[in-house]
């Protein structure tokens, strides 16, 4: 912790490490802290990020086997998830779909039509700019 580097290298590992532990994804907690938690990022810190999480995986998988009994609080079986989801029968029909799909074709045009407008915006500008 001898400078400001070390503190962000720090802070970004534990970012990973939570949403490692409360995910159980060590991959989403790599990603996220690359995403949004690191302003610079080094291949160094991606390593010791992928060691924290996989540390994190070993711990908790330690405690939930230590908690199996259900004697340790949101340990055990169900892990870290307070609510039971595993009773719930999720049933789709075909008209659930139909709102799905024409939000998607909606973004997808709304999000060809803002690229068509910046990139012509952007070329305005660089003519402006010349």
């Amino acid at each position: 912790m001898n400078n400001d580097r070390d503190r962000r290298d720090l802070i970004t590992c534990g970012a990973a490490s939570g949403v490692c532990a409360a995910f159980r994804s060590p991959v989403g907690g790599v990603l996220f802290a690359l995403e949004e938690v690191a302003t610079w990022w080094r291949s160094a810190l991606l390593w010791r990020t992928f060691f924290s999480t996989a540390i994190v995986v070993v711990v908790l998988r330690a405690f939930i086997e230590i908690c199996s009994t259900g004697e340790c609080g949101l340990f055990g079986e169900g892990g870290l998830i307070m609510f039971d989801v595993s009773t719930v029968t999720v049933t789709y029909r075909w008209m659930d779909i139909v709102p799905v799909v024409v939000i998607g074709i909606i973004g997808g045009v709304l999000g060809s039509l803002y690229n068509y407008f910046l990139h012509k915006v952007l070329r305005l500008y660089n003519l402006i700019n010349q």
